[in-house]
């Protein structure tokens, strides 16, 4: 089953503290990281890939009138479950496979989880424009090589800088 990171934007406000309602309470939403310059408007945003936020957000009335807004929408896929679990037919009958050699295991990262991603970066430039062009990392995550790799490892991501491979 495939995951869904959700971006979603505020335009026209730097930051805004939404409260949504969810039930009989509130949840509430940080939208950050908006400007509004001399050059242009960039929406205050706020990512997810919590389902049942991403449920509450859409069906919450400022979504729905247009303040809230989809600004992106990437799916990723989960590593297998660890279990080892049989798949299962329709009618809970195990599933034929043709007799073959088994594939080979994708490559582990340090977590034991395998690669999901992988990018070779030219410099820490490069990279930081990579996750926050490809994956919605904001850039002012992405200070220092440090930062640049936590948020790729975060992701499932392989990044290589400079022959450098975490």
């Amino acid at each position: 089953m495939d995951k869904t990171i959700k971006t979603y934007g505020v335009n026209g406000l730097m930051e805004w503290h939404a409260r949504l309602p969810l039930g009989k309470t509130t949840l509430l939403v940080d939208f950050t990281g908006g400007s509004l310059t001399g050059y242009g408007v960039s929406p205050a945003t706020y990512t997810t890939g919590n389902e049942v936020v991403q449920r509450v957000i859409e069906s919450s009335r400022p979504y729905r009138e247009g303040k809230i807004r989809l600004l992106r929408s990437v799916a990723t896929a989960k590593p297998p479950a660890a279990g080892g679990a049989e798949p299962v037919g329709p009618v809970g009958t195990r599933r034929e496979t043709a007799p073959s050699s088994p594939a080979p295991a994708p490559p582990a990262a340090a977590g034991g989880q395998p690669d999901l991603f992988s990018y070779e970066a030219t410099d820490e430039a490069d990279a930081a424009d990579y996750l926050s062009g490809s994956h919605g990392v904001a850039s002012e995550k992405l200070n220092s090589r440090a930062d640049i790799f936590r948020e790729a490892s975060r992701l499932g991501i392989t990044l290589t800088i400079d022959g450098d491979r975490r």
